[in-house]
This record gives structure tokens, C-alpha cells and sequence, in this order.
């Protein structure tokens, strides 16, 4: 029985070629001999000769002939091929030319992935300069540098490249756009970019709802303990660069383990939703507010010093104060209130903050102190 790897290899019109002629050859070669060999047999043995050359001649011809008919038969099936590839693909192939930045450039091909990348049609592209294509109107503004940036960096480094950017349209939402790309630079100077444009709206979607929730504490929605570090850090490092102020408030529910003790937990639970609830719709869009504990929580602000963050805190305090939750009544709380000194680590600032807490509770809860300060 024959296995697959011993299946006979199909040979190609040129050996067939090759093997008629070197056969052909051969018999005008015996035929001639043959009028040399043969007495009284000399214009025969010519005539023979010639007939058998002419016939080579035809065969040869034929032969070339149909090869070439095979050969244009299967130029015809790879381009069928190619389009049908090109048409299935979902993103979008373009070859686009440059001569000189910013100018004398314009997409040489498009596939018909543009109408869904885009919503375009290649003819709407294709020989267009920068200035006057469609294309580079649909991307989001803002995003244009960014394209740029990387046509920039990439023609000096040449290779492989991308670029994620936005496009909007017309009564829709924006959308997230992958350009991957090749760059070969010609013998004239010309940048030639072989690439694609992919719509990745639904991958940046996975993306964000992974990051939120890895920056999101569950219960309550505001951001989680390690947000708050990385943001301290980056803060402090703000601070120290440009000379800023930057203050810390912490906050600490008075009596929540009486709570979740008499009440429960579910109780619990609804208390810290709603105060966070509260406080969040009081702070300013830069302030950062994070849960760091259980009844414990954080709130960094930038460009706010001293007196600003101690009032911040007392607004804080009064509100939650009045603030009735079913069940339980008003609800209390700590406030610790730190600043940001030249030369101290986030930890500094943090450990201060935590101290000053630590100093309302003493100090009969339901007040803000500044760390190193007196009970406000």
C-alpha cells in the first residue's frame, strides 16, 4: 500500500519540454547517421534529417506554448485567490508611498476591508494626497501626532511598526484602530509602507474593564489600595519635580465594628457604599479617593495644600454626620489630615497621615486633626 510521503511527484511542463526535445534530437540525429551508413540513401537521410528538425521545431513550439497557457492559468488563479483573500480578511491592507514627509504621499492600494475599518471605499483613498484623503479625516484629532510620531520613528528605524489610534464617524462612538505596518525605503528615496488597519474597539474594551478592575476595590466602586499607592508615589514625585503641593486626607468610620456586630454585615456593607457614595460626589475631579482598609479610606489631592485640605475634611465630616442611614442612624467619622514635606517618601507622608487619624479617634472621634497639629 502507498503512504502519502511516497506518492510520485507531479513533473513539470518543462521536463516534459526538455525530455521531447532531447528525443526528438536524437532520432533526426539517427537518421541522419543512417544517410551517411546507407549506400545511395544520402538526399534521403537529409530529407529525413530536415523533416524530423521541422517537426522538433513544432513540438517545441507547442510545447512552449502550452506551457505558457498554464503558467497565465495559474497567475489567473493566484489573483482570483488574492482578492477572495483580501475581500474575507476584516482589516484593512494598503500599500501607502511617500516621497517627502508630509508631501507627495498617497495610498497606492486598498482593500476592501476599508469599508469596514473605516467606512470608506478604496476609490475614496487611493491616489489622494494626505491633505485631501478621507481616510485622515476620520481619525480622531487628538490622535493625528500620534500617527505621525510613529510614521517619523519608523522611517529611521525602519522595519515593523504599530500604532493604535482612534477613528469617529458620523453619529457612532469612537473606536479603537491597530495600523501594523512594514517600511522599506527605495533606491529614488521613496518610503514605500506595506500594513494593515484592524478595528480593536472590542479588545480595548476587554482591556479597560481588566484595568478597572484591578484598580477597583468590589464593594464600594472607588479605587482600591493599590491605586493608591501607585498614585502616592507618582504624587510625591510630581511634588518633589515641580515644587506642588500635595496633601492627604484619611478617614476612618467611627464605631463600624459596633455596626457589624449589631447590625450585620449586610448592614455594613450598605453603610460603607453609601458613605463613599457621599464623599465621592463632594471631592474635585483630580482628587483621588481609595479604599485602604475595611472602614478605612484615602483621598489624595494634588495642588491642595494645608488649610485647603483641612476644610476639605471638615466638609467631609459634617456631611456624613448628617447623613442618616437607615437602621444604623448618623454616621461618624475620623479624619487624619496629612501635607507633603520637601525631602519625605510617600511613606512619610502616609505614616503622618495615619498618626493624625489615629489622634481624632483619641480626641473623642468625629473630628479632623492635621498631623503635628491640634484637633480642628
Amino acid at each position: 500500500m502507498r503512504i502519502l510521503s511516497e506518492a510520485p511527484r507531479e513533473r513539470s511542463p518543462q521536463t516534459y519540454l526538455l525530455a521531447g526535445t532531447l528525443l526528438l534530437l536524437l532520432i533526426s540525429s539517427l537518421f541522419c547517421g543512417l544517410s551517411v551508413v546507407l549506400p545511395g540513401n544520402r538526399s534521403g537521410g537529409l530529407m529525413v534529417g530536415t523533416i524530423a528538425l521541422q517537426a522538433l521545431i513544432g513540438v517545441f513550439a507547442v510545447m512552449t506554448f502550452l506551457l505558457q497557457q498554464r503558467q497565465a492559468g495559474r497567475l489567473k488563479q493566484n489573483k482570483a485567490f488574492l482578492k477572495l483573500l483580501t475581500q474575507r480578511i476584516p482589516s484593512m491592507l494598503y500599500q501607502y508611498q511617500m516621497k517627502s514627509f508630509g508631501q507627495d504621499s498617497a495610498f497606492t492600494y486598498c482593500s476592501e476591508g476599508i469599508q469596514r475599518v473605516f467606512g470608506l471605499k478604496a476609490s475614496d483613498v487611493v491616489g489622494l494626497s494626505y491633505a485631501d484623503s478621507p481616510l485622515f479625516k476620520c481619525v480622531y484629532p487628538p490622535d493625528l501626532d500620534k500617527i505621525m510620531a510613529a510614521t517619523t520613528a519608523s522611517m529611521k528605524a525602519g522595519g515593523t511598526s504599530h500604532c493604535d489610534f482612534r477613528v469617529q464617524q458620523a453619529d457612532q462612538p469612537l473606536r479603537w484602530v491597530r495600523g501594523d505596518f512594514y517600511v522599506e525605503r527605495q533606491a529614488d528615496s521613496t518610503y514605500v509602507w506595506y500594513g494593515s488597519c484592524t478595528d480593536i474597539s472590542e479588545l480595548k474594551e476587554r482591556e479597560e474593564a481588566l484595568l478597572k478592575q484591578s484598580i477597583t476595590d468590589e464593594l464600594t466602586g472607588i479605587y482600591n489600595r493599590r491605586y493608591f499607592m501607585e498614585n502616592l508615589t507618582r504624587l510625591i514625585a510630581q511634588a518633589r519635580r515641580y515644587a506642588v503641593d500635595v496633601s492627604l486626607v484619611m478617614i476612618d468610620l467611627d464605631h463600624f465594628k459596633q455596626i457589624n456586630d449589631r447590625w450585620g454585615h449586610e448592614t455594613g456593607d450598605q453603610v460603607l457604599r453609601q458613605s463613599c457614595e457621599l464623599i465621592r460626589d463632594r471631592l474635585r475631579i483630580t482628587d483621588i479617593f481609595c479604599r485602604v482598609g475595611g472602614e478605612e479610606f484615602a483621598i489624595l489631592c494634588p495642588h491642595t495644600d494645608g488649610p485647603q485640605a483641612i476644610q476639605l475634611a471638615d466638609k467631609l465630616r459634617r456631611s456624613l454626620s448628617a447623613m442618616p442611614i437607615e437602621d444604623c442612624g448618623p454616621i461618624t467619622a475620623s479624619f487624619g489630615v496629612a501635607c507633603w514635606r520637601p525631602g519625605e517618601e510617600g511613606s512619610d507622608l502616609l505614616r503622618r497621615a495615619d498618626f493624625a487619624t489615629y489622634s481624632a479617634k483619641r480626641n473623642g472621634r468625629n473630628t479632623v486633626v492635621l498631623s503635628d497639629g491640634q484637633p480642628m
